[in-house]
């Protein structure tokens, strides 16, 4: 058990090293393993000072966000810009700022005519080079009306200019490392599939079949009656009831529910 958890931890280490603020619920995704495993080998390289953890509430939601221990906080107003998703040349130490809508923010190498005239606010920042990538430091007015100490960012490059997407709005929440992210929660639907449905009586039809499982709405299934005067086979086209709730991504086991009118 300890040899398959350190194999664990370093499978999880190179997922965080790859994308620092990676959440658990997003490692378990990428790796098709649970929360709660993943969640256990953070714990235990949080222990060994390997990572740092920060927890927010997003849409609701609480999430653990995981970073490598030597990496310092980002600093909400700088954009970094890897070099190697641009063409460093055309970069030179001033780039053109251009606040295009209220979820978008392009930074350009070059004048951009069109953003120009579309922009509803326009500036200019200096870029500092660093080894691997360039730092752009955003205005004070634009980091404050983006609110970006509290959200989530996203950047496209190509090669002359870079678009930041604001996305989601994020709360910091202080709570213990160890702390487990709150399962993200989805509404589901599960039917139960009727091989056979036997009609006790007179009544010549059934009206309405409800089932619940994982098989499409709109089988057919052959009913034969039984008791009447007469044997027959209905096709029926199976009818799903909606019944919503909340489960995990994990499936759940439902008793079989049969209803026949």
């Amino acid at each position: 058990m300890r040899v398959k958890g350190l194999e664990t931890d370093v499978v999880v280490m190179e997922k965080i090293l790859e994308s620092p603020g990676i959440t658990v619920h997003e490692i378990a995704d990428h790796l098709g393993w649970t929360n709660g495993r993943v969640d256990g080998s953070i714990n235990r390289l949080h222990k060994k000072g390997k990572v740092r953890v920060e927890h927010f509430i997003r849409k609701r939601t609480l999430i653990k966000k995981v970073y490598p221990a030597e990496q310092k906080d980002r600093l909400p107003n700088v954009i970094e810009i890897p070099k190697d998703e641009i063409v460093e040349a055309v970069w030179k130490n001033e780039v053109y700022i251009y606040s295009l809508s209220r979820s978008s923010i392009a930074i350009s190498a070059t004048r951009f005519d069109e953003w120009e005239n579309k922009a509803f606010w326009k500036g200019s920042a200096i870029v500092e080079d660093k080894r691997k990538k360039l730092l752009v430091r955003l205005p004070e007015e634009l980091t404050s009306f983006y609110r970006l100490e509290n959200s989530e960012i996203s950047l496209s490059t190509n090669d002359d200019f870079a678009l930041i997407n604001v996305e989601s709005t994020v709360i910091p929440v202080e709570l213990p490392p160890s702390y487990p992210e709150t399962p993200i929660l989805r509404k589901t639907r599960y039917i139960v599939f009727v091989e056979k449905i036997e009609q006790i009586g007179a009544t010549s039809s059934l009206s309405d079949v409800a089932y619940y499982d994982k098989y499409p709405v709109g089988r057919k299934v052959s009913i034969r009656g039984v008791g009447s005067s007469e044997s027959r086979i209905d096709t029926l086209s199976i009818k799903k009831r909606e019944k919503e709730q909340f489960a995990t991504s994990q499936q759940v086991e439902t008793p079989v529910r049969v209803i026949v009118r």
